[in-house]
């Protein structure tokens, strides 16, 4: 087996491993349209009002996944960064302001979702790109513990 093939096969089966357990979960959490890249660098103001672009990752999933990228991501791909106690402000935020609130499953879930992203994008890096970054390692870690000390969400 060639190098790129055994790459992919990493890729696969870390993929399985940490999307095998949570697809179970996720089952039967509610769907809907979801941006997919919803950050700050995707909202525009004007006044009071919120317009919303870059709508290509747009898609039918489960909710909760909407989550993530604003979570971890803030638009960049490259360098995640969790902010302690943020998927308690986003969430009590979201049912604030949601007509539809979140149930006691999509809350908790969505650090299992976070935790999976980051080991996925971690081994992404490691496997795919053949990079080994000790700052990149050691900031996947950081977030992981953080979002670990946040586990008492719901």
């Amino acid at each position: 087996m060639n190098e790129s093939k055994e790459k992919d096969v990493l890729l696969e089966e870390t993929d399985s491993l940490l999307c095998g357990k949570l697809s179970e979960r996720l089952t039967h959490l509610p769907y809907q349209i979801i941006h997919g890249d919803l950050n700050k660098s995707n909202l525009i103001w004007k006044g009071e009002a919120i317009k919303i672009i870059d709508s290509e990752e747009l898609r039918f999933s489960k909710r909760v996944r909407e989550f993530i990228p604003i979570l971890l991501f803030k638009g960049n791909l490259q360098n995640p960064t969790y902010t302690p106690n943020s998927i308690k402000k986003l969430l009590f935020s979201y049912d604030l302001f949601s007509k539809n609130k979140l149930s006691k499953k999509e809350k908790e879930i969505l650090p299992d979702l976070l935790r999976a992203s980051l080991i996925k994008l971690y081994a992404i890096y490691t496997i795919r790109k053949n990079k080994r970054n000790d700052p990149f390692r050691n900031n996947i870690i950081r977030n992981l513990k953080n979002i670990e000390g946040d586990l008492n969400v719901h």
